[in-house]
């Protein structure tokens, strides 16, 4: 009767591990499909195939709209990826629906999951955001953010 119990310990452990925020340096994205819809997040999003149909199809990101630029926290704090603007363009300042991104930390003092930017500990560090397709000359566009981590 006991081993039973057991089993049930761990296969709801289990569960919660499963469940429970896996964070990562590196978080994949998309940029809205809509001017006015939500981005997409994910630790894993984008296959090599898929990039290079995307590229092979002619789609090319030349620069990133992000917004803010600077962002304060406190430690243990979490703030949702979906406070964070980020708009891909073409060569003609047009909005590409859908691009691919990474969103990536700069130090430990950060963690990503798939809904958050997560304050690790105190200081300063950054938040880089780049595109997963090349521009024109096939270089990856990427801004950085800036966040200062207060106690």
């Amino acid at each position: 009767m006991h081993t039973r119990y057991w089993y049930v310990i761990l296969g709801l452990l289990a569960c919660a591990s499963e469940t429970a925020d896996l964070d990562s340096p590196r978080v994949e994205g998309r940029t809205p499909a809509v001017s006015n819809g939500a981005p997409l997040y994910a630790l894993r999003l984008w296959t090599a195939p898929t990039l290079d149909s995307m590229s092979r199809a002619g789609v090319r990101v030349d620069s990133l709209d992000v917004a803010p630029d600077e962002i304060r926290m406190r430690s243990g704090e979490r703030l949702p990826l979906t406070r964070l603007r980020v708009i891909a363009l073409d060569s003609l300042g047009q909005t590409i629906p859908g691009a691919p991104i990474v969103l990536e930390v700069g130090s430990g003092a950060l963690a990503l999951t798939h809904q958050d930017v997560v304050a690790r500990s105190p200081g300063l560090t950054t938040l880089r955001v780049r595109s997963l397709l090349g521009n024109e000359s096939g270089k990856a566009e990427e801004r950085e953010i800036s966040i200062r981590i207060d106690m």
